[in-house]
């Protein structure tokens, strides 16, 4: 057996020693070293794919006014904090922003973002390689299962970034991206701001705006709105909460049209708390969003947290 071929071999996939040495053993060159490396790392990813990954990494980028938020899951945090997963999570979130024309879809949520979903990602090419064979490398080396979960897409004319908690633009528990778009007497812009948990820092605006949506990137992570206005939220949600509050006063002994009025009160304080230009700014700690972004107007956001609603 060739240790040189070993060494060649463990250098470009970075799969474990043991691996390796099988797959030099089982073959008779480097390419069909590599093929028997592939193909056992995706029988091994089948047999992961019924365990749950609610772990991992949210990364972001900004770059030339266009803004991109991706989640990649591990199913411990150990392999979250692995280097080679959070190069993984980086390459990926760079592979996705330069692709953004052709992943951009017209699907939006309720933030005005564009969401894509993991299978899409699956496809680009990272450093020469597809993202889904990455993946299965990746997988192979650490002995877990590895799912690129989404991605959040928005625009603007010019874009910043702000992370929390996270190295490079890749953090262990939250991030946002929020678009901006600010309209002054001379001119117009717009700014992604990203978030997840350790502190960096990419700003791609001048003067005081990026102050401004740092801030509004903070905001979204401690308020986590489900729309940018009340108009936006989801009729299902409204209705269930409607139900809810019908149940808690159905014993009231007060007349029926001030039940009715307290109920609606009640409702329309519920979506102002849900609703990003409604919710109180959380820096501020007084005035509602709409009111600290005075002449600014958001355009769209997303907000992920790493492993939600994963069960």
């Amino acid at each position: 057996m060739s240790m040189k071929l070993v060494k060649q071999l463990r250098q470009a996939t970075g799969a474990r020693l043991v691996d390796c040495k099988a797959a030099v053993e089982a073959t008779t060159g480097l390419e069909e070293a590599f093929q028997w490396l592939r193909e056992k790392g995706a029988s091994r990813a089948a047999k992961l794919e019924t365990r749950t990954a609610a772990h991992g990494l949210v990364a972001a980028r900004a770059l030339n006014g266009r803004g991109c938020l991706v989640e990649v899951n591990s199913e411990t945090d150990f392999v979250a904090r692995n280097a080679e997963f959070q190069r993984f999570v980086r390459d990926l979130v760079d592979a996705a922003l330069r692709n953004y024309a052709s992943l951009t879809a017209p699907q939006r949520d309720a933030g005005g973002a564009a969401l894509v979903q993991g299978d899409a990602l699956k496809a680009l090419d990272l450093q020469g390689t597809l993202v889904t064979d990455a993946a299965l490398a990746l997988s192979a080396h650490v002995g877990e299962r590895i799912d690129v979960r989404r991605c959040a897409l928005v625009e603007g004319a010019l874009v910043s970034a702000y992370a929390h908690n996270g190295a490079d633009g890749a953090g262990t528990a939250a991030g946002v991206v929020v678009a901006c778009v600010l309209f002054f007497p001379v001119f117009v812009r717009s700014c992604i701001c990203s978030m997840a948990l350790r502190f960096s820092t990419q700003v791609a605006l001048d003067g005081g705006d990026d102050d401004l949506g740092r801030q509004l990137a903070m905001h979204c992570v401690a308020a986590r709105p489900l729309a940018i206005d009340v108009d936006g939220l989801p009729p299902s949600l409204l209705d269930a909460e409607r139900v809810i509050l019908e149940a808690q006063l159905a014993d009231s002994d007060k007349p029926d049209e001030v039940v009715e009025k307290i109920l609606k009160g009640k409702l329309n304080k519920f979506a102002q708390e849900r609703a990003l230009l409604t919710q109180v700014h959380v820096v501020d700690g007084k005035k509602p969003v709409q009111k600290v972004l005075k002449k600014a107007t958001v355009d769209a956001f997303a907000v992920f947290s790493v492993g939600e609603n994963i069960e």
